[in-house]
């Protein structure tokens, strides 16, 4: 029934908006159809990949992100998942053109299984923002774009890029972008093969001898259809597929050599988008389907773990213009299946419905956001999620950020329903909430960007798996976590070179004890670097383009003790070089990853590679 009354009202609101009259307006107009990401995204970062990489064509989301970004990745056997400001993977949210695509299993983000290549635009915003983007928004959220570079004025070009490089590695890509007064259409499909055969010192053997990473090939697949349909310049009818498939062994750990296991993963997503701008009145309409095919073999071990999860994302969102206010109503409707075989019930299906309301006050020197979110879940209560925001600029080139908001992740259907081997789910889980603060500094002219940002996030009902008194596993809202820091960044454009730095500063620690035998308490979380810090020097001129890129993060927790035990902390340096020749469609480039050869772990037992090569050519027609 609450269906049937959210279609109903999606369909009336549809129709009032397709009575209006076309009338021509110039304020705002663009920000009136805009995403929900867009309008609330304020002062944040944001990373063209187009503009800013050199040479990683074909390199994954987690690479590029931990080399250029304050977010820190964790790399191990077959997964990479972000963390941002002292919270774990499942706190960070990403986004699809707007929607999320976070497992609906674990509530996870592999980054590795999402290829960099042809996405246009990667937007980060740094700290929680549930109260926009719902569950998981808590330390951060990624929006992965693939719309973002739109023309409608007669184009053709012709990508065809072939790139090999060291441990095996070669990829292949083609790229067809087609535009015309009222159509644009864009088609990119990528292979990836790797065998990822580097060699590494095993630390966790007596005399660390030098071994062969045997176990860790790869296949990849991807295809991208974007098309967008110009009806007249205030309505546009937009159609979003992507599919990823990868075939892969798992990387063994050190201590466990002779693992067989092997990881499969099926993604297809499918978006379709109506945005309209009649008078002062702007609709965004979407309606999304993702599925989500996983396998996990272990053959050694009589494991075969798979699950199938779909999907069904409506979102309707209404902004409504007046003199120095923009008001802003959404609905959504999310069906999800699933269906696992290491469930009691082997399927199962949930339904959550959410309402937003925000007020936007903009003038010149002045712009305030005040948001308020509803979630409606049956199994959970979860919270109302206020949001307060203000971006003050003090001058023209002097900016003060604030903002203050609740945050929430719901509990996963892995943490509620799992059974499995010694691991039993909890479905009685409630929300992990919290509230996100912070405040800012920016300083912004012609040739020099300079932010400066403080901020804390309080996370209560965290919840964590443990061990029970019969030697089961469980999850529980047992945990409490403070995380607090800075985060710095510059940016210098001179002549030829542009300057990037950023410094993140994270104190995270758990504030509860979670048994009688806790050493965690007043400590910082496992595997969260104190210090991240990025530099990089972008040398454009003619047809010769030069990166250098370094990298630092700094030791880490592994496990809690009397004495507590590290991983230590490591510098990148990578260099990529890139020509065009002259009067000729062809680019060449050249990338060094890990120019010094430096050995480190982003997770325990886990080897990365050493000093790695990559080289490819680019064929580029345009017509």
């Amino acid at each position: 029934m609450k269906r049937i009354i959210f279609y109903i009202l999606i369909f009336i609101a549809f129709n009032m908006q397709s009575q209006t009259t076309l009338d021509t307006i110039n304020l705002r107009e663009v920000k009136l159809v805009e995403s929900r990401f867009n309008t609330y995204k304020n002062s944040r970062e944001i990373i063209d990949v187009d503009s800013h990489l050199i040479g990683y064509n074909n390199i994954s989301i987690s690479n590029y992100l931990n080399k250029n970004s304050m977010i820190f990745i964790k790399e191990y056997g077959a997964l990479a998942t972000p963390s941002f400001r002292g919270t774990s993977s499942s706190h960070s949210l990403i986004l699809w053109n707007g929607i999320p695509i976070n497992s609906i299993a674990n509530g996870l983000s592999d980054l590795s299984i999402l290829p960099i290549n042809k996405l246009n635009n990667i937007s980060i915003i740094n700290g929680g923002n549930s109260s926009v983007f719902g569950s998981g928004s808590i330390g951060g959220t990624i929006n992965i774009d693939s719309n973002n570079k739109i023309y409608f004025n007669p184009k053709k070009t012709l990508l065809i890029n072939t790139e090999i490089g060291s441990y095996g590695f070669s990829s292949r890509t083609l790229s067809i972008e087609q535009f015309s007064n009222l159509l644009s259409l864009k088609l990119n499909i990528n292979e990836i093969n790797h065998q990822n055969n580097f060699m590494f010192k095993n630390l966790a053997k007596a005399g660390h001898p030098i071994e062969e990473n045997n176990y860790g090939s790869l296949l990849a697949r991807q295809e991208q259809i974007d098309l967008t349909y110009k009806f007249s310049d205030r309505q546009y009818f937009i159609a979003n597929y992507w599919h990823t498939y990868f075939d892969r062994e798992v990387q063994t750990n050190m201590t466990t050599p002779n693992s067989d296991a092997k990881q499969f993963d099926d993604n297809n997503r499918l978006l379709f988008t109506y945005k309209s701008l009649m008078r002062n009145i702007g609709l965004n309409l979407k309606q999304a389907y993702t599925r989500e095919k996983f396998r996990y073999i272990e053959n050694s071990k009589s494991i075969d773990s798979k699950y199938t999860a779909e999907n069904y994302i409506t979102d309707l969102d209404f902004k409504y213009y007046k003199s120095y206010y923009l008001f802003n109503v959404g609905m959504s409707f999310c069906n999800k299946i699933m269906i696992n075989n290491n469930y009691i019930e082997n399927e199962k299906k949930e339904d959550n419905y959410t309402i937003f309301s925000a007020v936007q006050y903009e003038r010149k020197f002045l712009k305030i956001n005040s948001v308020i979110r509803k979630e409606y879940q049956e199994a959970y209560q979860i919270p109302f999620t206020p949001l307060f925001s203000l971006d003050l600029s003090i001058n023209e080139r002097i900016a003060f950020l604030a903002k203050y908001n609740r945050v929430f992740r719901s509990p996963t259907l892995n943490d509620r329903y799992w059974f499995s081997g010694n691991a039993i789910g909890n479905p009685n889980l409630k929300p992990e909430n919290g509230w996100n603060q912070e405040i800012g500094l920016i300083f912004n002219n012609d040739n020099i960007y300079i932010s400066g940002v403080l901020y804390s996030i309080n996370i209560e009902d965290w919840i964590l798996w443990h061990e029970l008194d019969n030697g089961n596993w469980t999850a529980d809202n047992i945990k409490k976590v403070w995380s607090r820091g800075f985060e710095n960044k510059l940016q210098i454009n001179y002549k030829y070179f542009r300057i990037i730095t950023n410094y993140t500063y994270t104190k995270s620690t758990s504030q509860l004890p979670t048994s009688n035998l806790d050493y965690t308490v007043g400590k910082q979380l496992r595997y969260v670097p104190c210090h991240k810090a990025n530099f990089s020097i972008i040398y454009n001129k003619n047809n010769f383009k030069l990166l250098l890129n370094q990298s630092y993060t700094s030791n880490v927790i592994t496990n809690y003790g009397v004495e507590d035990k590290y991983l230590k902390g490591y510098m990148l340096t990578d260099i990529s070089f890139q020509y065009n020749i002259a009067s000729n469609p062809i680019n060449l480039q050249l990338d060094i990853n890990n120019f010094s050869n430096v050995e480190y772990q982003t997770y325990q037992n886990y080897a990365r590679p050493g000093r790695e090569y990559r080289f490819s050519i680019n064929y580029i027609l345009e017509k």
